[in-house]
């Protein structure tokens, strides 16, 4: 049986191709320095059609221009990596680019004898679960001890390195890069329903209407397919649009998903993640819901209560009717 492709190269370009995605990557990981540089606001895609044989261009590789605040202009190569392993000669990769990147921007800007060459900056997105271990410089790769005086002869390259499963996303709020690194590095189904809350948020206004639309896409065309969970467009629509109502047509989908997402020992918990998804999209995060939770399960009225969490037009309304069905005063 053939095993199915999982598109992370074209999912992952289609998100960065959105302006407020890479400009919310740049603001959260790039370096201070560079962002004291480069204006980030007005950034701009280039086009890529200057590799050669030798060099392929692939669906992860994205070529920026950033306006420089004191003059002039910067250049960002962004790389999706999405190799199991680190690439030990990626340096030297950069490297090759870099250089096909200055003959291209000779050749196009029409640059004569004493012009300057803009700078390029490289910054690599790793997604492999394995820690990234080859070097981020070319002279890293190259076998000369520290005090040769060959060193001086040799090429000074050097990449940003973004590791998706060791990057530290506390503390970014709404920024819509760091929930998406964030979406990547959870392990089970509440964190999963916590991130796509936190995502629907940040993607809230009507002018991110599109970009709400292609992450609903990606997640379940290219997130779920990675966990293994079928869960279509109309069950992720409503939690990461924020809609109020409707749930209730989609609920017996997302406890089938969530089943796939984790087991604990003895009981199985896929519902609790289930009624802990709409709740929390619904209402936001509380420790309340796992109360409410466990009695739904003492009362045997979890279906009840289930019903309400999709139903209810407001949290009030909701504690009303869970109060109603518990017999709580």
């Amino acid at each position: 049986m053939k095993r199915e492709q999982i598109p992370w190269d074209a999912g992952y370009h289609l998100l960065f191709e959105q302006p407020r995605l890479m400009k919310d990557l740049l603001r959260g990981f790039a370096p201070e320095e560079v962002l004291d540089e480069v204006d980030v606001e007005r950034i701009e895609a280039e086009k890529t059609d200057f590799y050669t044989e030798h060099f392929q261009k692939r669906d992860g590789d994205m070529l920026l221009k950033l306006p420089r605040r004191g003059g002039g202009d910067a250049y960002l190569w962004f790389l999706l990596e999405f190799q199991v392993r680190s690439e030990w000669f990626m340096s030297a990769r950069v490297c090759t680019y870099l250089a096909l990147l200055h003959e291209h921007l000779i050749r196009t800007l029409k640059l004569r004898t004493g012009d300057a060459l803009p700078p390029v900056f490289a910054m690599v997105l790793y997604h492999g679960k394995d820690r990234w271990s080859a070097p981020t410089t070319l002279g890293g790769l190259i076998g000369l001890p520290p005090r040769s005086s060959l060193w001086v002869w040799q090429p000074q390259v050097r990449f940003l390195l973004l590791q998706e499963q060791e990057t530290n996303v506390t503390g970014k709020g709404d920024n819509l890069a760091g929930l998406l690194i964030k979406l990547n590095q959870c392990r089970t189904g509440q964190d999963f329903a916590n991130v796509i809350r936190q995502m629907g948020q940040a993607v809230s206004r009507d002018e991110d209407r599109d970009l709400r639309r292609l992450l609903v896409e990606w997640i379940v065309q290219v997130l779920a397919k990675k966990h293994k969970v079928k869960i279509s467009a109309q069950d992720m629509g409503p939690l990461l649009e924020g809609r109020p109502m409707g749930l209730e047509h989609h609920i017996d989908g997302i406890v089938e998903d969530f089943k796939r997402m984790g087991h604990e020992n003895g009981r199985n918990r896929s519902e609790d993640l289930a009624l802990r998804t709409v709740l929390e999209a619904r209402f936001g995060v509380s420790e309340r819901w796992q109360v409410v939770i466990e009695a739904s399960w003492q009362h045997s009225a979890f279906e009840e209560v289930l019903r309400l969490a999709s139903t209810s037009p407001d949290e009030k309304a909701f504690w009303e009717g869970v109060q109603g069905v518990f017999g709580w005063s």
